[in-house]
């Protein structure tokens, strides 16, 4: 029952800060303006990335009442990784509202990804240990798990370019990553997940052709770190018998359900800079754009 009430609750404020975010998107000219390569034809508000977070809040705070005894959500990595996921949403939203260089933008990336790293949320390589010396495992953890965290953020950010594709496939993968968490017993963390997956499907309502409110980099750099560190907190938690998730490499399968998100973020990164273009200048090269072309 306390679970119904978190699900409606969360859907219901979702929905109502989207409308109140329309309303004072436009008083204040927060919008996003058609252009030859964008797909709407209309300005439209771009902040609509808060909604995301208070309807996940909403639904925590209210699955606490019922879930206390099974729930940590005072677990280290998991507050790491909203706390960051909050410092990445304030960047994208002042990219919202301001204009910021792709460069410092990266940079700053670079930087939260790189304090992140230095608290806690790594991706490690132990099982290598045996064969990899120590320092190169270390300086491999880094380097993978900045790549990992930025590449989120930007690939979520560059499948905003429908509307419902960004929110639609991110709702789709916290819900299959808080299933898998469930499985092993990663209550906290699969609550995390699931109110991340019905907060951003309810914004998908509001984001659905012909959408009335975009997520905003603000929006798209949120969940794009915060799927990317979820995904670290779950290969570095124990299962239910106590093993290290980590240390079996079978277990690293839930990083392969982000392919598609990263894999055109490779690939369009990889033409653009093929054809001596900077891969900070958007195009139609991505794969929805591509599809939406053939018809």
């Amino acid at each position: 029952m306390i679970f119904i009430i978190a699900f409606i609750c969360s859907c219901f404020l979702t929905i109502k800060v989207i409308d109140l975010l329309i309303i004072y998107g436009f008083k204040f000219n927060l919008v996003d303006y058609p252009d030859t390569r964008k797909k709407h034809s209309e300005p439209k508000v771009r902040i609509g990335g808060l909604s995301l977070i208070i309807g996940i809040i909403t639904f925590l705070l209210i699955s606490l009442i019922g879930f206390s005894p099974a729930v940590n959500l005072n677990d280290n990595l998991l507050k790491i990784s909203f706390i960051f996921s909050l410092l990445v949403y304030i960047l994208g939203f002042i990219e919202d509202v301001f204009t910021i260089s792709p460069i410092f933008r990266l940079f700053t990336q670079f930087l939260i990804a790189t304090l992140a790293f230095n608290t806690g949320l790594v991706i490690k390589f132990d099982f290598l240990s045996d064969i990899v010396n120590t320092n190169f495992l270390n300086v491999m953890s880094y380097l993978f798990t900045c790549f990992w965290l930025v590449g989120g953020i930007n690939a979520i950010n560059w499948l905003d370019g429908l509307d419902g594709l960004a929110s639609g496939i991110s709702s789709i993968l916290f819900l299959v990553l808080s299933l898998i968490s469930f499985y092993f017993g990663l209550i906290s963390l699969g609550l995390v997940s699931v109110a991340t997956s019905i907060s951003t499907l309810s914004f998908t309502y509001k984001n659905f052709y012909p959408s009335r409110i975009l997520m905003g980099d603000g929006g798209s750099y949120f969940l794009g770190f915060l799927l990317s560190a979820l995904s670290i907190v779950f290969i570095n938690s124990r299962g239910i018998n106590g093993e290290l998730i980590f240390e079996n490499i079978k277990y690293y399968a839930p990083l392969l359900l982000f392919i598609y998100p990263y894999f055109d973020l490779l690939r369009v990164v990889f033409y653009r800079l093929k054809e001596g273009k900077s891969p900070f200048l958007p195009d139609r090269r991505h794969l929805h754009y591509i599809i939406l072309d053939k018809g």
